[in-house]
C-alpha cells in the first residue's frame, strides 16, 4: 500500500490534514492521482524507499511537481515515528 497525506487550508491557520491509503496497482495509483487532484495538490514529496517509489513517480510525474527525498536526510524530530 501507499499512504498519502494532504495538508490544506488557510495559510494563516494551522493546516487541516487528511490521510488515505491506496493500493500499489496501476488502478490504485491512478486513484491516488485523482485524490490528490481533488485537493488541488500541485507538489508531491515522497520518501525514496528502495525501488518502491518508481511506480508512484511514473503515474504522478505528468500531473504534479515531484520531489524525491532521501529517508536518511528527512528523519522525524525525536519522538514517536509514524510512516505517514
Amino acid at each position: 500500500t501507499v499512504v498519502a497525506c494532504v495538508l490544506f487550508g488557510s495559510l494563516d491557520q494551522r493546516p487541516q490534514k487528511t490521510v488515505e491509503s491506496f493500493s500499489t496497482t496501476t488502478t490504485g495509483l491512478l486513484k491516488l492521482s485523482d485524490w490528490l487532484s481533488s485537493y488541488h495538490v500541485t507538489d508531491v514529496v515522497m520518501e525514496s524507499t528502495g525501488v518502491y517509489w518508481k511506480p508512484v513517480w511514473n503515474v504522478l510525474e505528468s500531473d504534479f511537481h515531484l520531489v524525491l527525498a532521501n529517508a536518511k536526510h528527512v528523519k522525524n524530530v525525536p519522538g514517536r515515528k509514524t510512516d505517514v
